[in-house]
């Protein structure tokens, strides 16, 4: 019989254990929202009650547990309590629901919250003692959501020159701490003579709050734009973790400006036939094609022959040119190549720029020359004789 009353005194303990750790009601969030925003008040939080057990339980009561940076709402407050609900008596296997009204502080920060909802209601064994069921939730808090554009560069100093290559680059900042879904940045450039070497839109995801992007295009100028200034757009278009659709716009430019184009145009020789030893004078004839006036102009020489190898012509305008003259000695009979250097500024240039060019100029020994006044005579002659004959017969 001992036995046997141990036996029953432990099945009761076991049931009782049994019955401490299961839970009767079951609790639902009924609110939609996925965030809630520092100073939010009043906001309103609805669960569903459910009684799952085959007991009918009475003067049951809903509490929030609320801590920092939650407060039950001091509008509700004037009319009752808004952080408990009284549910009265839930019969088994039905629900009631219970609404509560909270505010948020303004100096929340971004995060998530775990708070608690509090069941209580009445032992069915024993109405003196209460018990109470604990359901932890989640809420996320967002702040507020800024995209800036900052630390813009484009070109070098602003500026690019006609026939060039130039960089765009920038930052975009998620200054708040919402993460950004996507971010979308693209560069529009509304002129023809300005290309992008590459695609216009760049796509960023799962933008972290408090981040920052790098953004970079490349663009080339047409040789043949303009010097003026050409505008460009960078549009940013975001959507944060609230659904919340946000764009843009800055407009920027880029001066262009325009660069000489210095090159030979024509070459002359002074004899026409270049003899060993023998001064010769080289004409060249130095075209300014180009879109900017070229400055502090200089043509120089690299050969062997001896004379004047540099010659000075200041500014050549757009679409014009000068000519450069040069008194040489000439070497030996053979054929040369000379180097030709133009040296030159331009406004906006941070120094001299440089253009080289190749001519061939060949020298002849002077025996070969000394025929040629008798041929030409010899020529002459003939002519002449020709000519007489033909007035005797007449």
């Amino acid at each position: 019989m001992r036995k046997i009353f141990v036996v029953i005194v432990l099945c009761m303990l076991s049931v009782s254990f049994m019955e401490a750790e299961l839970k009767r009601f079951e609790v639902t969030p009924l609110f939609s929202f996925d965030y809630l925003m520092a100073g939010d008040s009043n906001v309103p939080l609805s669960f569903r009650i459910d009684n799952r057990s085959n007991l009918s339980l009475e003067n049951v009561y809903a509490r929030i547990v609320l801590s920092f940076p939650f407060s039950p709402s001091t509008l509700a407050r004037k009319e009752l309590r808004s952080d408990i609900y009284k549910l009265d008596d839930i019969e088994s296997y039905t629900s009631k629901n219970a609404l509560f009204k909270i505010d948020v502080s303004k100096s929340a920060k971004y995060g998530d919250y775990l708070l608690q909802i509090v069941v209580s209601y009445d032992d069915p064994q024993d109405p003196m003692y209460h018990i109470e069921e604990t359901f932890p939730f989640n809420i996320h808090v967002t702040g507020e959501t800024l995209v800036e554009v900052s630390d813009l560069v484009v070109g070098k100093d602003g500026a690019a020159y006609v026939g060039d290559d130039f960089d765009v680059g920038f930052h975009v900042d998620n200054k708040g701490e919402n993460r950004l879904q996507w971010l979308k940045v693209s560069l529009v450039v509304e002129d023809e003579s300005i290309v992008l070497s590459e695609g216009s839109l760049k796509i960023f995801e799962n933008v972290s709050g408090r981040s920052r992007q790098n953004v970079s295009y490349h663009l080339s100028i047409d040789s043949n734009a303009q010097p003026k200034n050409y505008i460009l757009k960078m549009v940013v278009e975001y959507k944060d973790e609230r659904k919340e659709l946000g764009r843009e716009e800055i407009t920027s430019g880029i001066k262009v400006l325009g660069t000489p184009k210095l090159a030979i145009g024509g070459k002359g020789i002074d004899p026409a036939v270049i003899t060993a030893e023998k001064d010769f004078t080289l004409t060249l004839k130095i075209d300014n094609t180009g879109s900017e006036i070229a400055e502090g102009v200089k043509v120089s020489l690299d050969t062997q022959f001896p004379g004047d190898k540099e010659a000075y012509l200041g500014k050549i305008e757009r679409d014009d040119y000068a000519n450069a003259i040069f008194i040489l000695r000439a070497g030996v009979v053979g054929e040369y190549d000379i180097k030709v250097k133009i040296n030159y500024e331009f406004t906006g240039s941070s120094g001299a720029s440089e253009r080289q060019e190749m001519i061939h100029v060949v020298v002849r020994p002077q025996e070969q020359l000394n025929y040629i006044p008798f041929i030409g005579a010899a020529v002459g002659l003939v002519i002449l004789f020709i000519a007489a004959r033909t007035l005797r017969k007449k």
